[in-house]
Protein backbone atom coordinates (compact mmCIF):
# COMPACT_ATOMS: atom_id res chain seq x y z
CA UNK A 1 0.00 0.00 0.00
CA UNK A 2 0.79 3.53 -0.01
CA UNK A 3 1.07 6.03 3.38
CA UNK A 4 -1.68 8.41 2.38
CA UNK A 5 -0.42 10.21 5.51
CA UNK A 6 2.54 11.16 3.82
CA UNK A 7 3.00 14.36 2.70
CA UNK A 8 4.63 13.62 -0.17
CA UNK A 9 1.99 11.28 -1.64
CA UNK A 10 0.93 12.81 -4.86
CA UNK A 11 -3.48 12.93 -4.30
CA UNK A 12 -4.30 13.22 -7.71
CA UNK A 13 -2.31 10.49 -9.23
CA UNK A 14 -3.44 8.25 -5.82
CA UNK A 15 -7.05 9.03 -7.29
CA UNK A 16 -6.24 8.08 -10.47
CA UNK A 17 -4.66 4.93 -9.68
CA UNK A 18 -7.59 4.04 -7.87
CA UNK A 19 -10.49 5.40 -9.23
CA UNK A 20 -13.26 6.98 -6.90
CA UNK A 21 -17.14 6.23 -6.91
CA UNK A 22 -19.72 9.50 -6.60
CA UNK A 23 -20.56 9.63 -2.81
CA UNK A 24 -24.43 10.86 -2.43
CA UNK A 25 -27.48 11.10 0.41
CA UNK A 26 -30.73 12.40 0.65
CA UNK A 27 -31.18 14.38 3.29
CA UNK A 28 -34.94 14.22 2.73
CA UNK A 29 -35.74 11.06 2.04
CA UNK A 30 -39.24 11.71 0.32
CA UNK A 31 -37.29 13.79 -1.78
CA UNK A 32 -35.06 13.61 -4.97
CA UNK A 33 -31.16 14.13 -4.65
CA UNK A 34 -31.73 17.52 -7.00
CA UNK A 35 -34.64 18.59 -4.61
CA UNK A 36 -32.40 17.90 -1.93
CA UNK A 37 -29.53 20.17 -3.13
CA UNK A 38 -32.02 22.73 -4.37
CA UNK A 39 -33.43 23.03 -0.99
CA UNK A 40 -30.18 23.86 0.36
CA UNK A 41 -29.08 26.51 -2.40
CA UNK A 42 -32.47 28.30 -1.70
CA UNK A 43 -32.47 27.97 2.34
CA UNK A 44 -28.98 28.18 3.68
CA UNK A 45 -27.40 30.13 0.64
CA UNK A 46 -30.53 32.14 -0.08
CA UNK A 47 -30.11 31.93 -3.63
CA UNK A 48 -32.95 32.46 -6.24
CA UNK A 49 -34.86 29.33 -7.45
CA UNK A 50 -33.58 29.58 -10.83
CA UNK A 51 -29.80 29.81 -9.79
CA UNK A 52 -30.20 27.00 -6.73
CA UNK A 53 -31.30 24.73 -9.89
CA UNK A 54 -28.55 25.37 -12.20
CA UNK A 55 -25.92 25.15 -9.07
CA UNK A 56 -27.80 21.72 -8.20
CA UNK A 57 -27.30 20.51 -11.45
CA UNK A 58 -23.58 21.40 -11.77
CA UNK A 59 -22.69 20.03 -8.80
CA UNK A 60 -24.88 16.61 -9.87
CA UNK A 61 -22.93 17.24 -13.12
CA UNK A 62 -19.57 16.60 -11.20
CA UNK A 63 -16.88 13.99 -11.73
CA UNK A 64 -15.95 11.78 -8.90
CA UNK A 65 -12.39 13.42 -8.89
CA UNK A 66 -14.04 16.54 -8.65
CA UNK A 67 -16.55 15.34 -5.52
CA UNK A 68 -12.91 13.94 -3.90
CA UNK A 69 -11.35 17.12 -4.01
CA UNK A 70 -14.19 19.16 -2.47
CA UNK A 71 -13.93 16.30 0.75
CA UNK A 72 -10.73 16.85 0.94
CA UNK A 73 -11.20 20.16 1.56
CA UNK A 74 -13.72 19.80 4.16
CA UNK A 75 -11.87 16.81 5.87
CA UNK A 76 -10.33 19.08 8.40
CA UNK A 77 -13.85 20.36 9.95
CA UNK A 78 -16.29 17.90 8.95
CA UNK A 79 -16.63 15.63 12.06
CA UNK A 80 -17.64 19.16 13.78
CA UNK A 81 -20.13 20.06 11.17
CA UNK A 82 -21.68 16.71 10.71
CA UNK A 83 -22.82 17.29 14.47
CA UNK A 84 -23.58 20.43 14.37
CA UNK A 85 -25.98 19.87 10.86
CA UNK A 86 -27.52 16.80 12.38
CA UNK A 87 -28.13 18.55 15.95
CA UNK A 88 -25.57 15.93 17.48
CA UNK A 89 -27.87 13.10 16.22
CA UNK A 90 -25.01 11.84 13.98
CA UNK A 91 -23.70 9.99 17.14
CA UNK A 92 -26.80 8.24 18.22
CA UNK A 93 -26.94 7.14 14.53
CA UNK A 94 -23.42 5.73 14.95
CA UNK A 95 -23.97 4.06 18.30
CA UNK A 96 -27.47 2.57 16.33
CA UNK A 97 -25.07 0.86 13.48
CA UNK A 98 -22.61 -0.49 16.02
CA UNK A 99 -25.65 -1.86 18.02
CA UNK A 100 -27.44 -2.98 15.22
CA UNK A 101 -24.52 -5.03 13.55
CA UNK A 102 -24.20 -7.09 16.41
CA UNK A 103 -20.86 -8.24 16.23
CA UNK A 104 -18.47 -10.86 18.00
CA UNK A 105 -15.18 -10.68 19.27
CA UNK A 106 -12.39 -10.54 15.84
CA UNK A 107 -15.02 -9.88 13.05
CA UNK A 108 -13.98 -8.05 10.48
CA UNK A 109 -16.22 -4.58 9.41
CA UNK A 110 -15.34 -3.15 6.30
CA UNK A 111 -16.72 0.85 6.63
CA UNK A 112 -17.28 2.42 2.93
CA UNK A 113 -17.89 5.94 2.67
CA UNK A 114 -16.01 6.20 5.88
CA UNK A 115 -14.49 9.75 5.73
CA UNK A 116 -12.46 10.44 8.71
CA UNK A 117 -13.31 7.22 10.34
CA UNK A 118 -15.66 8.26 13.08
CA UNK A 119 -17.94 5.69 12.28
CA UNK A 120 -15.08 2.90 12.16
CA UNK A 121 -14.21 4.29 15.49
CA UNK A 122 -17.50 3.96 16.57
CA UNK A 123 -17.85 -0.10 15.23
CA UNK A 124 -14.36 -0.88 16.50
CA UNK A 125 -15.48 -0.20 19.97
CA UNK A 126 -17.18 -3.86 19.84
CA UNK A 127 -13.57 -5.46 19.44
CA UNK A 128 -13.40 -5.83 16.16
CA UNK A 129 -11.40 -4.78 13.06
CA UNK A 130 -12.75 -2.45 11.37
CA UNK A 131 -11.41 -0.80 8.44
CA UNK A 132 -12.17 2.67 7.30
CA UNK A 133 -12.62 2.78 3.24
CA UNK A 134 -12.94 5.85 1.28
CA UNK A 135 -11.88 7.66 -1.72
CA UNK A 136 -10.99 11.15 -0.30
CA UNK A 137 -7.19 10.74 0.67
CA UNK A 138 -8.12 14.67 2.78
CA UNK A 139 -10.47 12.49 4.51
CA UNK A 140 -8.52 9.33 5.24
CA UNK A 141 -5.59 11.77 6.27
CA UNK A 142 -7.90 13.55 9.05
CA UNK A 143 -9.20 10.67 10.39
CA UNK A 144 -5.76 9.25 10.51
CA UNK A 145 -3.91 11.55 12.03
CA UNK A 146 -7.04 11.75 15.10
CA UNK A 147 -5.10 10.06 18.02
CA UNK A 148 -9.14 8.67 18.91
CA UNK A 149 -9.09 6.67 15.94
CA UNK A 150 -5.07 4.96 16.00
CA UNK A 151 -5.19 1.28 15.42
CA UNK A 152 -7.62 1.85 12.49
CA UNK A 153 -6.46 0.86 8.69
CA UNK A 154 -7.66 3.55 6.68
CA UNK A 155 -7.55 2.49 2.62
CA UNK A 156 -8.41 4.35 -0.22
CA UNK A 157 -10.25 2.53 -2.45
CA UNK A 158 -13.27 2.93 -4.67
CA UNK A 159 -16.59 1.35 -3.52
CA UNK A 160 -17.04 -0.30 -6.94
CA UNK A 161 -13.67 -1.94 -6.83
CA UNK A 162 -12.64 -2.38 -3.80
CA UNK A 163 -9.03 -3.91 -2.85
CA UNK A 164 -9.93 -6.57 -0.50
CA UNK A 165 -10.93 -10.14 -1.32
CA UNK A 166 -14.22 -11.49 -1.53
CA UNK A 167 -15.50 -12.54 1.72
CA UNK A 168 -12.87 -10.49 3.25
CA UNK A 169 -15.51 -9.04 6.00
CA UNK A 170 -18.31 -10.48 7.55
CA UNK A 171 -19.82 -6.89 7.80
CA UNK A 172 -19.67 -3.93 5.98
CA UNK A 173 -21.68 0.10 6.73
CA UNK A 174 -21.93 2.56 4.41
CA UNK A 175 -22.96 6.16 5.11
Amino acid sequence: GVDICDPETDLDKMRARIGMVFQQFNLFPHMTVLKNLVVSQRKVLKRPKAEAIEVARATLAKAPRDVAQMFDGVARRYDVTNTVLSFGQDRRWRRRTRAALKLSHGERVLDLAAGTGVSTAEIAREQVLAVACDFSLGMLRAGHGRADRSGIPFVAGDALNLPFADASFDAVTIS
